[in-house]
């Protein structure tokens, strides 16, 4: 072969390179150096947020937080009320993704890192009074070259990588206060259990809980189970809900246990359960049963406990009042563990006394 033609094939390899290195560019996002150190959303009046939308696993997850009478409801589980902490703890979390690095400005790309509506990891939008948009904020998965992610105005082609991956959760129940109660277990004074067909027996301790007792006679030769009873009677120690929906809106649903618990102070607790789906389902309800008016006599100086006792009475009525508030008309889940306890039958907290052992003998040999 001529040097000619091995000069015109070297040229031509040169071209076919650099025409390759072209191509394999303008496919990457136009890479920008400068550093965008910053917040991601500039000044926000949260005052003016009438509703937010979250989007997640690329629309697959949905949870709308909508403001009812100056608080927030959570549409898709019937408008039920969502924790005030949540929802701060949520805007929060808005407010604090922080740009690192401006990676391009060209809407071509926006697909393939992430952040359309379709790709996004999470989409969340503030809305106003009037339906309108605030803010929108569109956030890819992790990026792969560092621990952060990319993120998006909905209102602008411009898309930062941050430092660190903001995670915002796009399921309802995710901004649920998910327990509706704690009691103080050792003001618990009685607690009756009621299965389907009627049957009820309580349990009962007068030494806040150290000792669990039952006014029912035990079968010759059997007693209570202590741990089991305990476990039983403390139950409205910390009850949790995994789900919720409004009492209207369940069907099929039969209630056909109870489970009441007083406490010291008059208050007494009210639980309902039934079964549907393999899922207990439970209604619960607040009575104060000591109806006496708090009073102060003009011109009588009480003392400082007869005070601090009505006080502690007036907090428990509240208290009381608060919850069948919060609770009326709902129906929550509860888990497995918490379901078994509250629906234990009697004999489940009975079992043998054993019998006492004999003496050893002195006068037998060790090992007879």
């Amino acid at each position: 072969m001529s040097d000619k033609k091995l000069t015109i094939l070297g040229i031509v390899a040169v071209i076919a390179i650099a025409a390759a290195i072209v191509v394999n560019q303008a496919s990457k996002p136009r890479q920008i150096s400068n550093l965008v150190i910053g917040p991601l959303v500039g000044g926000l009046d949260v005052d003016q947020i009438a509703k937010i939308t979250i989007s997640g696993q690329k629309g697959e997850q949905k949870t709308t937080l909508s403001r009812n009478e100056g608080k927030f409801v959570i549409v898709e589980k019937d408008n039920y009320p969502a924790g005030v902490k949540k929802v701060n703890e949520l805007v929060a979390q808005c407010l604090d993704i922080r740009t690192a690095e401006l990676r391009t400005e060209d809407p071509a790309f926006h697909k393939d890192l992430g952040v359309t509506e379709d790709s996004a990891k999470s989409v969340i939008t503030l809305w106003d009074a009037e339906n309108k948009p605030i803010v929108g904020i569109l956030i890819s998965e992790s990026s792969e070259e560092n621990r952060g992610a990319y993120v998006r105005l909905a209102s602008e082609n411009k898309v930062y990588l941050t430092l660190n991956s903001p995670w915002i959760s796009a399921v309802p129940m995710d901004y649920v206060d998910k327990e509706i109660l704690k009691v103080n277990t050792g003001k618990i004074v009685e607690v009756t259990i009621t299965d389907p067909n009627q049957h009820t027996y309580a349990l009962q301790s007068k030494d806040g809980g150290q000792t669990i007792t039952s006014p029912i006679t035990l079968p010759t030769g059997k007693r209570l189970k202590e741990s089991d009873c305990k476990r039983v009677f403390n139950a409205p120690g910390g009850i949790q809900i995994e789900d919720v929906a409004a009492a209207n809106k369940l069907e099929g649903l039969k209630l056909d246990r109870r489970y009441v618990c007083k406490l010291d102070d008059s208050t007494v607790y009210t639980f309902q359960l039934g079964e549907k789906d393999k899922k207990t389902w439970l209604a619960a309800a607040a009575q104060f049963t000591d109806t006496v008016p708090v009073t102060k006599e003009k011109g009588v100086v009480e003392s400082d406990e007869q005070l601090k006792a009505k006080e502690a009475k007036l907090l428990a009525r509240d208290a009381a009042d608060r919850f069948a508030k919060k609770t009326a008309g709902w129906l929550f889940v509860i888990a497995d563990y918490t379901a078994a306890e509250l629906k234990k039958k009697i004999q489940d907290l009975v079992e043998d006394i054993p019998a006492e052992a004999k003496p050893a003998d002195p006068n037998q040999p060790a090992g007879r």
